[in-house]
């Protein structure tokens, strides 16, 4: 919503579309995503101002069913750059517009500080940069897909002797839980429907 009431203010004519998309046009010009652990939540959005979009469509390799359910051939035919519609548009701009939107709403701005940044580099060379953050579940045995209202879930596991012995699910759904508490819950779990 305050993407869209930005965007509006100038006179772009913005609308959310299904769960996490902002379209201009008919063309998704935004896209969001969640993630909750611990009793948290992140939450953020891309919004394409000025992007290489033949560049993006050769790196983005969605789900067929995906772009079948958007009744699209490609991801470039369903999407478009905010600078098609408008010429007052900078990531400065429409950065400074979002955050004057927020803080007159009672958001508050938060600087990262120095132990921030250290904190936020820790965990990207302990975690996030890691083969087995990266790649690990890849290495499990099997793969499922299922195409779902609230997205596509992905579920890849590593069985042993009829139980799960591992299990890793993602996606591009939205979640309000965390889902690592399911993958815990199920490690161990005799491999059939009643368990």
């Amino acid at each position: 919503r305050p993407v869209i009431d930005v965007l509006r203010s100038i006179d772009v004519v913005a609308e959310i579309s299904g769960r996490n998309d902002i379209l201009v046009g008919g063309k998704k010009i935004s896209g969001t995503a969640m993630c909750s652990r611990g009793g948290r939540s992140l939450f953020h959005g891309t919004l394409l101002i000025s992007t290489d979009l033949e560049a993006m469509s050769e790196a983005l390799k969605p789900d067929e069913t995906k772009l079948i359910g958007h009744g699209v051939k490609s991801v470039r035919s369903r999407v478009a750059n905010l600078s098609e519609y408008t010429k007052e548009v900078s990531p400065d701009i429409i950065g400074a517009m979002l955050t004057g939107y927020m803080t007159e709403r009672g958001g508050e701005i938060y600087e990262l500080g120095e132990s921030d940044i250290e904190a936020i580099e820790k965990l990207r060379d302990s975690k996030y940069s890691t083969d087995e953050w990266n790649c690990g579940a890849e290495r499990l045995q099997t793969s499922e897909r299922s195409r779902l209202s609230c997205g596509t879930v992905y579920i890849k596991k590593k069985t042993a002797c009829g139980r799960i012995e591992d299990i890793r699910i993602f996606g591009d759904f939205m979640n309000t839980g965390d889902v690592s508490e399911i993958e815990k819950r199920l490690k161990g779990i005799e491999l059939r429907r009643g368990a």
